[in-house]
């Protein structure tokens, strides 16, 4: 047994036992059915059958009809041999099992010689007929045995008997192979409930993420034929169901030729492609687009899948952030040209101040006029400095201004700046 459960273990999909003595004495039975988890074996379900159970009823029903018919179980290759009696105890009917001898089971087996029935054989001092049924799938003989003395007296219960004997163990061979293919069967039913819902799930993800896209989604075949698109699609281009799948991808195309060439590029481009064109609606409107197009796999086909995003707002805004800069740049020379004539009007007034406090200087006799005057001088030469960097200013802006590197004295200009504030 501890061979034949190696050999067992060692299969991939249920198996059934031979026949083997429990330690209550009873003959089992065993079905072996692996446990799967991902593909990978994690364990084993034992369940044992009691052959005796499948027996019984035979018994009991040829025992009906006579009391003489006896059943011999016998192991092949082994001194395991054993008669089986139908005994009441506590009220229920059981079999129990009567060991013969290695003599008595060596006669039996010496007319059994590969036959399915025989007479004329002793067995314990009696001629009996003999039925010899092997058990399916066991090394286990199921012998049905009666004297030929009340054979004689009943052949026809005799065939009867026989018959029946043999259309139960077909039953039971039937039995246990239906309850094997049930098992396989549930299994098959319960993965393949499994792995359809994982589709369905898989579908329905699908189907909302192109269903509620913002961009328009188009797959064409190598022909050019839409073939599918999604609501976005039928939204943006104004066509119905029916209209936009009659259509090709070019039919969209504001500048057929153009496009041509660009989008089946896209076959010889494992990454795809990525252009702007322009579309036009059903009823006439062009809007600019942005197309993402790669060459996919399907089935066994190839076909052609489009990304499209409605570009009119993106150029909007381009236009409007050109028009600004436009606007920036035009404000920025008047802003310029301004302050260059601003710098230019103010300068001849304030050479002219500057040179008549010169002249002060020059004719004034009077400390504290000529010390007037000369604050009047040098403030009128700040004022012109500034009016000249404000000039300058301007030349930076221009980018026209060379600088010119000079040494200053410090005290001397905050001195200076104290005689103007104080």
């Amino acid at each position: 047994m501890k061979h034949e459960l190696v050999v067992m273990l060692q299969k991939d999909s249920s198996a059934l036992s031979n026949l083997y003595l429990g330690d209550n004495k009873k003959l089992l039975q065993a079905i072996i059915t692996p446990i799967k988890n991902a593909n990978v074996i994690v364990g084993y379900l034992w369940t044992e059958i009691s052959f005796f159970e499948y027996l019984h009823p035979i018994i009991s029903y040829t025992k009906q009809e006579t009391e003489d018919v006896e059943y011999i179980l016998l192991k092949k290759q082994s001194d395991l041999g054993f008669i089986l009696r139908d005994i009441q105890e506590n009220n229920e009917f059981k079999i129990r099992t009567i060991p013969i001898s290695k003599q008595d089971k060596n006669e039996l087996e010496s007319f059994i010689k590969g036959k399915d029935f025989f007479k004329d054989a002793k067995f314990k001092g009696s001629k009996i007929f003999a039925s010899v049924n092997e058990i399916p799938g066991t090394d286990w003989i199921l012998l049905a045995k009666i004297n030929q003395e009340k054979v004689a007296e009943s052949t026809k219960n005799t065939a009867l008997l026989v018959s029946i004997i043999s259309v139960l163990l077909i039953i039971l061979s039937a039995s246990i192979t239906y309850a094997i293919w049930k098992r396989s069967r549930l299994h098959f039913l319960t993965r393949t409930f499994t792995l359809r819902k994982e589709k369905d799930a898989l579908t329905e993800r699908y189907t909302s993420l192109t269903k509620y896209a913002n961009d328009m989604i188009l797959s064409v075949d190598k022909n050019g034929k839409i073939l599918e698109a999604n609501q976005k699609a039928f939204n943006s281009y104004g066509y119905s169901t029916d209209e936009l799948l009659k259509m090709e991808l070019l039919d969209l195309s504001f500048d057929r030729k153009k496009d041509v060439e660009v989008i089946f590029s896209s076959i010889n481009n494992p990454n795809g492609i990525l252009f702007e064109t322009n579309h036009k609606r059903k009823n006439g409107t062009i809007i600019p687009v942005e197309i993402s197009a790669k060459l996919i796999k399907q089935g066994d086909e190839e076909i052609l899948l489009a990304i499209i995003r409605d570009n009119t707002e993106r150029k909007k805004l381009e236009l409007d952030l050109i028009l600004a800069k436009d606007k920036a740049e035009e404000m920025d020379r008047l802003k310029t040209t301004f302050l260059s004539n601003m710098s230019h009007e103010l300068n001849t007034p304030m050479s002219g101040i500057i040179g008549f406090s010169e002249l002060l200087l020059s004719e004034m006799d009077n400390k504290n006029h000529r010390e007037m005057a000369k604050i009047i001088h040098k403030s009128g030469k700040r004022l012109n400095e500034t009016l000249n960097s404000i000039l300058d200013l301007s030349k930076i802006e221009s980018q026209k201004l060379d600088l010119k590197i000079s040494s200053i004295d410090l005290i001397t200009m905050i001195k200076e700046c104290k005689y103007v504030l104080f």
